[in-house]
């Protein structure tokens, strides 16, 4: 998912690149005890909320708020382990291509309505029809004729969903996926109301109208503003949910979330300012700052369809040409690691952590800065630029002022390697103008991460396969796109590997994207706020149900 859900016990595979930090308590510059501040939690997301409509959202912010509003047949715990949620129990076939869930029967809609195995029936139907945008259909694939629903030629009726009775829910798939559990916990999969959906059409996402099925209903959406939510006295194990009230806050500004924390009126932050390090925070607010490692990448897209960046030659000498250990080192200093390759060293234990030294023409990974710009310099002759005729494109990113000094870093380590040879623009976007840019494809080169719908290097190397749609860059090797579909219908996951890492090597040998580093997050929690735990935990996925006011 965007700036985006999980082997079942990710936390003891995490172990070969993972890391968590905590320290000794240090509470707030300045605590509010008011009986508001003790009702309501407040959370930064980062940006506004583009969308909350859990079948077509597609970045994290949104995700924070649905998975507070929506519960799937499954969710994850506070180790990244696959635990039941809707449904209470499920059964796989041998075969591994029938997998029956069990519902329980005190699962209910805001309204007090069951949630029944017909209302994740009509959200599969719904949510990979062509008439959806929902940019994760691809996921879904392996349930028998989505392919063919999705391009619109069969009817939604014919799709391996079905509803043996009110609270059996059965899924057909063509082929077995060994991961396709995990993608019950993905916002696309969760169940929608459709009286709700009938009644308002395409305002049904939207306070006042949403019905939905999780720990908190709807109460307040101001645009480009805040969002609240109010615990919902119909969830099933409402008995744990301790926080009546949820205000999530868009602070796009880390600087201006740190003042909200010190000043006590935020609880939770999205993240914390660039420019100290983790040992700084960690110093300064003891057991309130939470870091770790996270799967995720962030990359920048080419747009394969400029024809700057059709070029393979043009490609890989912008990526050969980027430090990385400069800007984990020196721009960041959060703990993040540098990236050669398409997916994140932590993805399903660390299985894939070396597959970079596999590909061909990787060499330069080990060579010397100077080395490869000399070497990049020469491709980019070759691909018909020079001082006379330099390489010209912009780079689009969002508004988040950290990510303007990392492409300003990218931008001189260019000018340092190619000089008058290459001359780049910059242009940012706020969050939601951002991601409707990227999502149809307007942007020369654009700066976007991914962070882990499940565990499993799927969830990436997808991307980068012809008719994802996800895949901003719009590239297409039908043999990266091959390998992967061969990898993704095996029965197992070790049947699965030698495939997948032939996917990875063509991807990376086609320089589809330019990955820079393996993401780690950063949270202040207030010291009043308790049940958060992130020592084991690198979807970072938070839900406030977890969370509790301690006075």
């Amino acid at each position: 998912m965007n700036n985006k859900l999980k082997v079942l016990s990710l936390a003891s595979l995490m172990a070969l690149t993972g890391y968590a930090l905590t320290a000794c308590s240090k509470s707030h510059a300045s605590d509010n005890t008011s009986k508001e501040h003790q009702k309501v939690l407040t959370v930064g997301v980062g940006a506004a909320v583009p969308k909350l409509d859990p079948g077509i959202l597609s970045d994290v912010s949104s995700a924070r708020v649905a998975y507070d509003l929506f519960e799937g047949l499954v969710t994850i715990n506070q180790n990244d382990e696959i635990i039941p949620a809707v449904a209470k129990s499920w059964d796989i076939s041998k075969d591994g291509k029938t997998y029956t869930f069990h519902l329980r029967h005190n699962a209910k809609w805001s309204n007090g309505k069951p949630v029944t195995a017909h209302d994740f029936v009509y959200a599969f139907r719904r949510n990979l029809t062509p008439t959806t945008p929902n940019l994760f259909n691809t996921f879904y694939k392996s349930i028998v004729n989505a392919p063919e629903v999705m391009k619109g030629k069969l009817p939604a009726k014919v799709l391996g969903v079905k509803a043996i009775d009110k609270w059996t829910l059965q899924f057909k798939l063509s082929h077995p996926q060994p991961y396709f559990l995990q993608l019950m916990f993905m916002p696309s999969s969760y169940p929608l109301y459709k009286p709700d959906l009938d009644k308002y059409k395409d305002t049904w996402a939207q306070a006042g109208h949403m019905i939905s099925n999780g720990a908190y209903e709807l109460v307040e959406w101001i645009p480009n503003g805040h969002i609240l939510v109010k615990k919902n006295p119909y969830y099933w194990d409402a008995k744990d949910v301790r926080i009546n009230e949820v205000k999530y806050l868009p602070i796009v500004k880390p600087s201006a979330e740190l003042n909200n924390f010190e000043a006590g009126s935020l609880d939770f932050t999205w993240a914390v300012p660039l420019g100290e390090s983790a040992s700084h925070y960690m110093k300064k607010f003891g057991d309130e700052f939470h870091s770790n490692t996270q799967l995720g990448n962030e990359y920048f897209w080419f747009n394969f369809k400029d024809p700057n960046f059709a070029k393979l030659k043009v490609r890989k000498a912008l990526t050969m040409t980027v430090d990385r250990k400069a800007i984990v080192n020196n721009v960041l200093r959060m703990g993040q690691m540098p990236s050669y390759t398409v997916l994140p060293a932590g993805v399903q234990g660390g299985l894939y952590k070396d597959v970079y030294q596999g590909a061909k023409g990787y060499q330069w990974v080990d060579q010397s800065m100077k080395q490869r710009a000399k070497e990049a310099r020469a491709l980019l002759h070759e691909a018909g630029y020079s001082s006379a005729h330099p390489l010209t494109f912009t780079i689009l990113y969002d508004t988040q002022p950290w990510k303007k000094r990392l492409v300003l870093s990218v931008i001189g380590m260019w000018q340092k390697a190619f000089g008058k040879m290459i001359n780049v623009s910059i242009m940012n976007q706020e969050w939601k103008v951002f991601l409707q840019s990227m999502d149809n494809h307007q942007f020369q080169m654009g700066l976007l991460d991914w962070k882990a719908d499940y565990n499993d290097a799927s969830d990436w190397v997808e991307l980068v396969t012809c008719g994802s749609g996800n895949n901003y860059g719009q590239s297409c090797n039908m043999k990266t796109t091959k390998y992967f579909e061969k990898a993704v219908s095996q029965p197992t996951e070790k049947a699965s590997i030698p495939y997948m890492t032939k996917a990875i090597h063509s991807a990376m040998e086609d320089y589809a994207i330019l990955p820079l580093y393996d993401m780690a997050y950063d949270h202040l929690v207030s010291s009043d706020v308790g049940g958060y735990n992130s020592s084991y935990s690198h979807m970072n996925v938070v839900m406030s149900k977890w969370l509790y006011f301690k006075h």
